[in-house]
């Protein structure tokens, strides 16, 4: 199987009001699994940010269901 090449460009922007650093959002990439998973983190709830990245990364790194 050929070898293919995969480059990616990601863009959030925070909510109005909040700073670059409030960004709430996720977006993770695995190259092993070949997998994306963009999470919006809710606008005002406690610790939303990292529940997002926590849900991100857990969907790009769980294991594949068997074929059958």
């Amino acid at each position: 199987m050929p070898f293919m090449k995969l480059s990616w460009t990601s863009l959030s922007v925070p909510k109005a009001g909040h700073t670059v650093a409030e960004n709430e959002d996720a977006l993770v990439l695995s190259k092993e699994t070949g997998r994306v998973a963009v999470c919006d983190g809710a606008s005002e709830g406690w610790g939303s940010g990292l529940w997002a990245r926590h849900l991100a990364e857990s969907l790009v790194h769980m294991p594949a269901e068997p074929q059958s």
